[in-house]
């Protein structure tokens, strides 16, 4: 049987691929769960498909299926292809991440549809303080990250920091939700308090019109 290893930095860089991929990964499987019907951006499928074919190069260099590379250039082949292989699971993590935090700010603007402001006040009273302006400050981060989403500028830790505030946008987006019933009960008894007291006012106008022809008439006859 054959085999091969790799040395201490290929696995290191393997293992940075991994964790890469592990962490886009679980944005996607998010994706699909909160709106089924979405498709992976047709960008980030590219810088996949490149991901893969340059580590599909080093292997074919271990496994010795790929011919015309010098043994002595075979170390640096393998290097280059799989720097080449993070930066493009790199970018197509920051267009999966763009894709999340576009609709994840879409969906919480279509549960909040419809509620007036003092409605949202009283059932989710951190919505204004403190939910609508993370989000703001969010979406100016990401404008940030299409400007610069290259891996020399914007680095590891920087994507790091976009995945926490996409969790971030995630909770924000659990907690509407669970504040939905909420929502739905108070605006329900606004709107009848409303009613109710257009109504009232109608029957007391009613009565006035009533009083004023009456008090006229009286007038009138003395």
């Amino acid at each position: 049987m054959f085999m091969f290893s790799f040395s201490e930095e290929e696995l290191k860089e393997f293992k940075k691929l991994t964790e890469l991929y592990l962490a886009i990964k679980e944005k996607v499987i998010y994706l699909e769960e909160i709106d089924p019907d979405l498709k992976t951006p047709a960008q980030a499928l590219t810088e996949f498909r490149d991901a893969l074919d340059h580590i599909m190069r080093v292997l074919s260099v271990k496994l010795d299926v790929r011919a015309g590379i010098p043994d002595k250039k075979k170390e640096e082949y393998i290097t280059k292809n799989l720097s080449k292989a993070y930066d493009h699971l790199f970018r197509a993590g920051y267009d999966v991440l763009d894709m999340c935090s576009l609709i994840i700010r879409s969906k919480i603007a279509g549960e909040l549809e419809g509620y007036e402001v003092e409605v949202i006040n009283t059932a989710l009273p951190e919505y204004y303080p403190i939910i609508k302006p993370g989000i703001e400050e969010i979406t100016e981060e990401f404008v940030k990250a299409r400007k610069g989403k290259d891996v020399g500028i914007s680095g590891l830790e920087n994507f790091d920091l976009y995945l926490e505030q996409i969790d971030k946008l995630k909770g924000y987006y659990k907690k509407i939700l669970k504040a939905q019933p909420s929502l739905i009960e108070i605006s329900k008894k606004t709107k009848e308090t409303k009613w109710k007291n257009l109504i009232i006012v109608a029957i007391l106008g009613i009565i006035g019109g009533v009083a004023v022809a009456y008090l006229a008439n009286l007038f009138i006859k003395s």
